[in-house]
């Protein structure tokens, strides 16, 4: 009896410590899994123009290289409805949808948005407009414009891309960025109100970006005001008579 009183002592003693080594085991168990099962939380992916005109919201490339910023929009012959025209993220640019808007004959779209790169040595190098399932029915027509304002987009050409014709720009001088303004003209009678465009910007890595030399206009008034600072500079520290 005496023997068999210990050996149940024993067990029970080993049951409670093997219970006390699980507990901590389960534990970490749990919070491990937990974690895991959790929904991620990501960013949104589709926006609209009307989330982006007029706010402070910006858009970057996927391959995170250029950020769109300061987009305004004109519409003439469809829907002005901002929220009829969703706007993604691409690798190298973005892509505007229509959502079937009510358009006339002829749709004319006036966008403008600043594009900078987001690396001290890369510079903006082409830009590029696609349109998907077509190159016929909408047009397009690209401006850019360096800090002080000097037209550096030369006119487009034509390259294929995706054995579609690809209608690209080159920038004339090595900037980081440029405030675009683009005009897309769309043909209803080609694609009613369902349309697909897509904007691509590749850069070019560099040693060294110059500052934009203004052109000689500039450079005389700027010139002239300096001289003219002097002058008063020089006036005020001589002595009056």
């Amino acid at each position: 009896m005496l023997n068999q009183a210990v050996r149940l002592c024993a067990e029970r003693k080993l049951a409670a410590v093997r219970a006390l080594m699980w507990v901590p085991m389960t534990v970490l168990l749990v919070t491990v899994a937990v974690p895991a099962s959790a929904d991620p939380i990501l960013p949104p992916t589709d926006l609209t123009l009307d989330d982006l005109v007029g706010s402070d919201l910006s858009l970057t490339s996927l391959n995170e290289l250029v950020v769109f910023t300061n987009w305004a929009v004109e519409i003439n012959g469809g829907s002005q409805d901002l929220e009829d025209y969703a706007i993604q993220a691409l690798w190298d640019g973005f892509k505007i949808t229509s959502e079937a808007a009510p358009m006339a004959d002829v749709l004319e779209v006036v966008l403008s948005y600043d594009v900078m790169t987001l690396q001290e040595n890369l510079a903006l190098h082409t830009a590029g407009f696609t349109v998907i399932d077509s190159d016929r029915g909408i047009t397009s027509m690209l401006e850019g414009f360096n800090p002080i304002n000097q037209s550096i987009l030369e006119d487009a050409r034509v390259g294929k891309f995706a054995g579609s014709n690809l209608p690209f720009w080159n920038f004339t001088e090595l900037t980081r960025s440029a405030a675009i303004v683009q005009t897309m003209t769309i043909n209803a009678e080609e694609f009613g109100g369902e349309w697909i465009v897509r904007n691509r910007f590749k850069g070019i890595e560099v040693d060294h970006i110059p500052p934009p030399i203004p052109e000689p206009n500039t450079a005389l008034l700027l010139g002239a005001g300096m001289i003219g600072l002097a002058r008063y500079a020089r006036s005020r520290r001589s002595p009056t008579s």
